[in-house]
């Protein structure tokens, strides 16, 4: 048993009680809320609007898992890359993408011809899914929604300017199974090197302007969209 004094207008006198191993946290707020408000009142001078303001419940602050979960980067992946797009309408379509480019951790920028009806299927279904094979050992599928940011490139003006914003990562790698190589093109090739460097070019034009129109846009989050999983491996 342990023993505490304490001193009233009457005298001292002691307080016997069993204080064992209990801890609680009660914030000053609550501890006016819980105690008489006349007492409160008197000794604090506090108004009968700051008294009915305090609450007798802790209030509970949790972060949650969204915010406490740290986002998984792109991988980086060889600039000769041929990735798959997969868009949506009713069926789900892919289609080959010559060398996307990597501009954020979670940020992928491609072109597309301007006729190509994959363009007009994600106008109107923004989630789209982009699957990369590629030496290293890369084998996933980023997930999240695209958007036109050049109806028309400078430098291309056939195609398109599209980013895609990824919300989810999904990987493809198995223990028993290594991806030494992807899709290739004949890189030995004097045109094909040609085109390709051009292509690199036209896209890294766009970047300033993604991320000048990125630093200005409003966030939000499409809850009520839809989204799709492709199964590859």
């Amino acid at each position: 048993m342990d023993e505490q004094t304490t001193i009233s207008g009457n005298g001292a006198r002691p307080i016997r009680g069993n204080l064992g191993a209990h801890f609680a946290c009660v914030s000053l707020a609550q501890w006016m809320a819980l105690t008489p408000p006349e007492l409160v009142r008197a000794h604090l001078n506090l108004d009968e609007q700051t008294l009915a303001a305090l609450r007798r419940n802790q209030p509970i602050i949790v972060a949650s898992q969204q915010q406490w979960r740290k986002r998984k980067p792109l991988p980086e992946w060889p600039e000769k890359t041929i990735a798959v797009l997969s868009t949506q309408n009713e069926e789900v379509h892919a289609i080959p993408i010559t060398a996307p480019l990597r501009i954020g951790d979670r940020r992928i920028l491609i072109r597309l011809k301007r006729c190509r009806e994959s363009l007009g299927r994600l106008r109107e279904h923004p989630k789209v899914a982009l699957t990369i094979f590629a030496a290293g050992n890369l084998a996933f599928t980023a997930r999240g929604p695209a958007r036109v940011v050049q109806d028309s490139m400078v430098s291309a003006p056939t195609f398109a300017a599209v980013t895609i914003d990824v919300e989810n990562i999904d990987d493809h790698r198995q223990r028993d199974l290594v991806v030494d190589s992807g899709v290739s093109l004949d890189w030995a090739n004097e045109r094909t090197q040609r085109f390709v460097q051009e292509h690199l070019n036209a896209l890294r034009e766009v970047v300033s302007e993604v991320d000048a129109d990125q630093a200005h846009a409003p966030k939000h989050t499409d809850r009520n969209s839809t989204s799709f999983k492709m199964s590859v491996l």
